[in-house]
């Protein structure tokens, strides 16, 4: 068995597909104990958060109630960050966690392009509201793709509105250009609501390219 799902670098939702692609669909009706030992058997043994990383995007194939259920998007959105989720107690995902964690989850459910994906997944009110929670407890004004569907109601429970205007007018001169090479210094709030949309951008590019090319190497679709 590849030990690509061991791996602490292992994407969460590429380690489920090479389960099925390596053991087979029938895995799908399986308790996971019985998974937990095939895998072993096999020469591979899990720790705690592999279980996990593997586990909530199985459980999805049987079930996407994570598309409206709050508690089970924050746990898959924390798996897919290599965060052990705990499932008692709200964690609440940082915005780039977050960001992440929605890509990785829309590339599992759909087929097309993995920045389109999210796009086509409807998400329950209660996923609005937390995704727009944890932007406005860390601060954020605008929500970035893929959490623009959040936008309205982060407007909603964010008292500081007035600069969301000046903020996008100065994010739409810069976001088209090597982002890498901008330098924004935190002189107001403006300049910070910058920084992070930049850093996010940035962080999410990376992290789709290492995903495609996991993807690639391990020959998944």
């Amino acid at each position: 068995m590849n030990k690509y799902i061991k791996s602490p670098d292992s994407f969460a939702s590429l380690s489920a597909k090479l389960l099925v692609k390596e053991l087979g669909d029938e895995i799908l009706d399986w308790e996971w104990e019985a998974l937990w030992k095939a895998i072993y058997d096999r020469g591979v043994k899990l720790d705690d958060l592999g279980k996990v990383k593997v586990q909530s995007y199985l459980a999805t194939s049987m079930n996407p109630i994570v598309v409206w259920e709050v508690n089970t998007f924050e746990n898959i959105v924390l798996a897919s960050n290599n965060v052990y989720p705990i499932p008692e107690i709200t964690q609440d995902a940082t915005p780039f966690e977050l960001g992440w964690g929605l890509l990785e989850l829309a590339d599992y459910l759909y087929t097309t392009d993995i920045v389109q994906k999210h796009q086509k997944i409807k998400w329950g009110d209660d996923v609005l509201c937390y995704v727009a929670a944890c932007l406005r407890e860390n601060g954020w004004l605008i929500a970035p793709r893929p959490l623009e569907f959040a936008q309205e109601q982060l407007d909603k429970i964010n008292q500081n509105t007035s600069l969301k205007s000046k903020v996008l007018f100065e994010w739409g001169r810069i976001r088209g250009g090597d982002l890498q090479s901008v330098k924004i210094p935190i002189t107001d709030e403006i300049s910070m609501q910058l920084r992070r949309l930049r850093d996010f951008s940035i962080y999410l590019s990376l992290k789709i390219s290492s995903f495609r090319d996991h993807k690639k190497e391990l020959q998944l679709k």
